[in-house]
């Protein structure tokens, strides 16, 4: 609400990792960065409960369209259908799946704030640098 969540680098590769409604920052990011070519990889992973909350999945698949540089991934904690949906977990495994293409650049965290902390956590153990994970956490 106050505004202070941005893009802090534009040249680096960024990663943007947010469950439920904090992808809401991620999305005004995204359409800056898609007002215009982005110049570097940018990545989001986002995680839901259901498919009925995977939100602005049409709009993301069109920036994966538009763009070699934009990659999108979602996974799924509690999908009601199952069969339908291969990436069932959490944005942790997905994190990892990706982990080497990622590793270089920002990550940018939103949501919950166990999510969040955990997300932190695991990419510090990683050897990413604290000045290298933005947050925004909910619930405080």
């Amino acid at each position: 609400p106050v505004g202070k969540y941005r893009i802090a680098d534009k040249n680096k590769m960024l990663t943007f990792i947010a469950t439920g409604a904090g992808i809401a920052p991620f999305r005004s990011m995204l359409e800056e960065l898609f007002s215009s070519e982005p110049n570097v990889p940018v990545m989001l992973i986002f995680g839901a409960r259901t498919e009925k909350e995977l939100l602005f999945f049409e709009e993301f698949s069109r920036y994966k369209k538009k763009s070699d540089l934009f990659d999108y991934e979602y996974v799924l904690s509690n999908p009601i259908d199952r069969k339908k949906f291969s990436n069932i977990g959490h944005v942790q495994e997905i994190i990892m799946k990706n982990f080497d293409k990622i590793k270089t650049g920002d990550f940018y965290v939103c949501g919950n704030q166990n999510m969040v902390k955990d997300v932190e956590n695991l990419l510090k153990s990683n050897g990413i640098k604290e000045e290298n994970i933005k947050t925004e956490k909910f619930g405080y």
